[in-house]
């Protein structure tokens, strides 16, 4: 009795000793959070330079990754982007995570459950600590943007009009890259492709610019049409740069030869004229119009346009076949999927290779994804998962369009037009191409959700 009582005693003791720790270290966070937001307060342009230099790495770094990368001596640039994210997003973690305010919204809820979802989906299917991390890249770490840019004091006219610049000058400077190819009929990045066979430009008739994949040039195009087109429907930033923009985002699109992000274009481009106030038809007509007379520029994407049909897609044994057993994996392992990393995507493919193509007899043919991110997503983290994911996203979209609705103000208009549009294309290009696993899509997407969510009408 006596040394069950000790027991008792000492277990209580401890137990009193962990509140008592815990206790004190909760206040030495909210100690050093004041701190830290005092010093902000007192020096508004350390808020100002540590936004404007996040949103230019976040956008600028995995526009050119794929053509440093390419150079041993300027790998380390690629990874830029992850440094400055992963440092700003610890500091929020240590000083700034206690304020109440960050969790009042509905996506915050949804964002903690889908993060408890893609956490339960590695622990349950036992995935390795360095492959979870590197999948975890992807889905968990570019929501640390719109957490930061959410938390931090920022002057969004100064950052919507960076936004617009940085955007405008990679546009020329992309676009260069593409007239380079045309003239020399020689990639900028690549000398042989995955096959080692030879590579030139003519005998793929897609162009890669410094990018260095024509479906991801696409898609960054489509990308900046929505942030310029946004802008024209409001009246900012200048008329003439946002025409000139315009005009080379097509020019990019075309030049790419991808279907999916040009259907991807006009599906979001209907969509939007149609929600619009005092919207005309005559907008679609003139974008037809347009893209008709670019399409002469590019035989490559008419011929590619022309071959599509049923037959052709189940001709393509690769992608038919991967939607089949994804669609398999996904009735096996309903709830929590096959775990990150698993399945689908590059970590799967490229960094390890899953055992999970061996027990679907599935060879994935030297293609690092199956070039679909939808069944990709749904079969590694599950149904659960999957829907915390869209609950999230619909949240934010309802609170974007429900903004440019009420909202007079020209600026808060422009970032929920450009993010309502970005939302639908990435939507529809997650069913044709594998976009949102790249950082040059997720960066992208996440930069201008935080810039609206930074100051948003309640739903």
């Amino acid at each position: 009795m006596v040394c069950l009582g000790s027991d008792k005693g000492y277990y209580r003791g401890l137990r009193t000793g962990f509140r008592i720790l815990l206790s004190n270290t909760y206040f030495m966070k909210v100690n050093l959070m004041s701190n830290i937001l005092n010093i902000s307060d007192k020096y508004f342009f350390l808020n100002i330079l540590l936004s404007k230099i996040l949103v230019t790495f976040l956008l600028i770094v995995p526009i050119f990754e794929n053509f440093f990368s390419s150079y041993p001596l300027f790998a380390w640039i690629s990874f830029l982007d992850d440094i400055v994210l992963a440092s700003s997003l610890l500091l929020f973690i240590l000083a700034v995570l206690p304020v109440k305010q960050l969790y009042n919204l509905k996506e915050s809820a949804f964002f903690s459950l889908y993060f408890i979802c893609v956490c339960l989906s590695g622990i349950i299917n036992e995935i390795d600590l360095d492959v979870f991390l590197m999948q975890a890249r992807t889905y968990i770490l570019p929501f640390g943007i719109v957490i930061l840019l959410k938390s931090l004091k920022i002057n969004r006219l100064e950052l919507a009009t960076l936004v617009c610049n940085l955007l405008f000058y990679c546009l020329w400077i992309i676009m260069f890259g593409i007239v380079w190819e045309m003239v020399t009929d020689k990639s900028l990045i690549y000398e042989v492709n995955r096959y080692g066979e030879s590579f030139n430009i003519s005998s793929h008739g897609r162009y890669y610019s410094f990018i260095g994949n024509p479906v991801d040039l696409g898609n960054w195009a489509v990308m900046c049409f929505c942030i310029f087109y946004s802008a024209m429907k409001v009246g900012f930033y200048s008329k003439k740069r946002v025409y000139i923009a315009l005009s080379i985002c097509l020019f990019l699109l075309i030049m790419s030869g991808s279907r999916g992000p040009l259907i991807g274009l006009c599906i979001v481009f209907f969509v939007i004229e149609s929600l619009s106030r005092g919207s005309s038809f005559k907008s679609l007509f003139k974008l037809g119009m347009l893209l008709s007379a670019l399409l002469l520029l590019s035989p490559v994407i008419v011929s590619r346009f022309m071959s599509m049909s049923v037959d052709y897609f189940i001709d393509d044994q690769y992608r038919f076949l991967a939607l089949l057993k994804s669609l398999t994996i996904i009735a096996d392992n309903p709830l929590f999927g096959v775990g990150p990393g698993a399945f689908g995507g590059w970590v799967s493919v490229n960094y390890s290779y899953s055992s999970v193509y061996e027990m679907y007899d599935m060879s994935t043919k030297g293609i690092s994804s199956i070039d679909m991110f939808w069944p990709h997503f749904v079969a590694e983290i599950g149904l659960f998962g999957t829907l915390m994911f869209f609950l999230y996203w619909l949240c934010v979209y309802k609170k974007a369009k429900n903004n440019f609705r009420i909202s007079t103000n020209a600026l808060d208009q422009f970032f929920s037009a450009a993010l309502c549009m970005i939302i639908i294309a990435s939507s529809f290009l997650a069913f044709v191409n594998i976009s949102l696993e790249t950082q040059l899509m997720s960066n992208f997407v996440m930069v201008v959700a935080g810039l609206n969510l930074s100051k948003a009408s309640k739903v």
